[in-house]
């Protein structure tokens, strides 16, 4: 009888993890999505109307930036690096995202609106790239994980009977 339950046990945890990792893998799909979508509306907000990373903010709704607090922080006045920083946006994101944002935050707002559009043109065209290969890698990701959980459940239950 123990035995069972101690197999039940493990092989809700083997499916606990596979589930978790794979919406792990939606979430940060999302994000890159939202980012994304954020930078289009800051492109579009400087060369129409000039306004500074702040204003443009104020302007823009996103639930899932908002959950991270990453869009408050912006309008309460931080600069966009350490929005970035403190709202835990960088540990969904990628290594070379991250160091992507963070450059970008670093130096927008500092230059004039020639420089600026082209700063954020040069990073929407990558950050782009990185949304459509997220969205190619995230189903295949999903179903690898939703099998390995399935194959490791299925040989602990065939190693321990």
């Amino acid at each position: 009888m123990l035995k069972i339950i101690g197999i039940c046990i493990l092989i809700f945890t083997i499916c606990y993890i596979s589930k978790t990792l794979s919406d792990k893998r939606r979430r940060a799909l999302s994000v890159y999505e939202e980012l994304s979508r954020f930078l289009h509306f800051v492109k579009r907000s400087i060369g129409c109307y000039l306004m500074p990373l702040r204003d443009i903010a104020v302007g823009f709704d996103s639930e899932l930036l908002d959950s991270y607090g990453f869009l408050a922080l912006i309008r309460d006045g931080a600069c966009g690096i350490d929005a970035l920083e403190k709202s835990g946006l960088c540990g969904v994101l990628d290594a070379e995202s991250s160091r992507l944002l963070s450059t970008f935050f670093s130096s927008f707002g500092s230059g004039y609106l020639d420089e600026e559009l082209r700063l954020v043109s040069s990073v929407l065209e990558e950050l782009d790239e990185k949304v459509a290969f997220e969205r190619r890698r995230t189903p295949e990701r999903v179903r690898l994980f939703g099998t390995l959980g399935a194959a490791a459940s299925l040989a602990l239950l065939i190693l321990i009977l």
